[in-house]
């Protein structure tokens, strides 16, 4: 299997965030926001290996996205596409798919994995997870990844995001403190937020980027 981190899927270590959320903690259902162009295996690939019956949706803004989602993705019972915007939360949570599939008086996986980075400052990021969490409920599970400013400067940071200007989303680096408050109000399992292939991998793997990743429990 290809061990190489694709933004829009579950391949390599990713898989691992998914699996702990599946099986350790027994999360049978998820959203999975800013899904991007379907790649395998899936969530519900990922989480069906582990729990049969578990049911997922899928959610993206982008309409190519969508269509390819729907094509590929909400073919299996239990499995549904719906577009959404992660920065609009509320309209998701409510969505007529989104409430007859996940029952949110049960513990649900949230996945926001490299997408956090496309939501600027101003669109109130730390207000789009306060607001999921508020659903969330007890025994839930955050998994997220995104883009860190660590180990770049300030004119480098300023460069990369520059050359996001202009295009459909802008880029926003954070450090390490920043994306960890994303997990305001949730227990952080070990070992915390750290470079996307060191999360509880073989310590002999080198780093692979600048992709942060974390998961989260809510507790009672």
């Amino acid at each position: 299997m290809d061990d190489s981190v694709s933004c829009n899927g579950l391949n390599g270590p990713v898989q691992q965030l998914a699996r702990i959320a599946t099986g350790e903690a027994g999360v049978r259902q998820f959203i999975d926001l800013g899904t991007g162009i379907p790649t395998s295996p899936n969530v519900h690939e990922v989480a069906r290996r582990i729990h049969p019956d578990a049911r997922v949706v899928y959610v993206d803004h982008d309409p190519i996205v969508m269509a390819h989602n729907r094509a590929l993705r909400a073919r299996p019972k239990g499995v549904v596409a719906i577009g959404g915007d992660i920065r609009r939360p509320q309209e998701i949570l409510d969505h007529p798919d989104v409430r007859e599939l996940i029952d949110f008086d049960r513990p649900v996986g949230v996945l926001c994995l490299a997408v956090l980075h496309f939501v600027s400052d101003e669109e109130d990021p730390y207000g789009v997870l306060a607001a999921l969490r508020a659903r969330m409920a007890p025994g839930s599970h955050l998994v997220m990844s995104t883009t860190s400013s660590e180990g770049f400067s300030e004119d480098e940071v300023e460069e990369i995001t520059a050359s996001y200007t202009g295009v459909t989303s802008g880029l926003t680096l954070r450090s390490r403190a920043r994306i960890e408050r994303f997990f305001d109000g949730l227990e952080l399992l070990k070992p915390g937020v750290v470079d996307i292939f060191k999360w509880r991998a073989d310590e002999s793997l080198v780093e692979g980027g600048k992709l942060l990743a974390g998961v989260a429990r809510k507790n009672a």
